[in-house]
C-alpha cells in the first residue's frame, strides 16, 4: 500500500498556506481593531475633557462678570484639590499665571475707569501646576 504522508498530499499542500494566510489575516484584523478602539477611547476622553473645561470656563466667566474676582483664587484652589485634576491654572495669553500679581486687576480697573477691584497680590503658586508657555501657545495661538 502506497501511503502518502499528509504533508505530501494535496490536502497538506493547501492546508498549510491556507492556515498561514488566515492566521495572518486574523492578526492584522485584530491589530487594526485594537488601534481603532484606542483612537475612539482617546477621542472620547478628549471630548469629556473639553466638556469639563467648557464647564469650568463658564463658571469662571460667571464669577468674573458678576464682579466676584476675589473668589476666583479660592475657586481655583478647590478645583486644584480635586484628585482627578492633574494641572489647572488661569493663564494670560503670554503663558504667565493670571491673578497672582496686580497687573490683571490694574488693567481691568483702567478699562473700567474706576478702582472697582482692590486687593493684595497673591503668592505665586507652584510652577509645576502650570503648563509650559510653549504648550499654551500651541494650544491657543494668539491671533494678532
Amino acid at each position: 500500500m502506497n501511503h502518502l504522508s499528509w504533508h505530501k498530499g494535496l490536502r497538506g499542500r493547501l492546508l498549510l498556506p491556507l492556515v498561514g494566510i488566515l492566521s495572518l489575516t486574523f492578526i492584522c484584523t485584530t491589530f487594526i481593531l485594537i488601534r481603532e478602539q484606542n483612537d475612539l477611547i482617546t477621542q472620547q476622553a478628549r471630548a469629556e475633557a473639553d466638556r469639563l473645561a467648557n464647564s469650568m470656563l463658564s463658571s469662571l466667566k460667571t464669577m468674573m462678570t458678576a464682579g466676584d474676582a476675589l473668589y476666583v483664587h479660592d475657586w481655583l484652589k478647590r478645583i486644584r484639590s480635586h484628585p482627578e485634576m492633574e494641572r489647572v491654572g488661569i493663564l494670560r495669553r503670554d503663558g504667565q499665571e493670571a491673578f497672582q500679581d496686580l497687573r490683571s486687576v490694574n488693567r481691568v480697573n483702567a478699562y473700567l475707569g474706576d478702582n472697582r477691584f482692590v486687593r493684595e497680590a497673591l503668592p505665586l503658586s507652584a510652577q509645576d501646576d502650570l503648563l509650559p508657555v510653549a504648550s499654551v501657545q500651541q494650544a491657543a495661538p494668539v491671533s494678532r
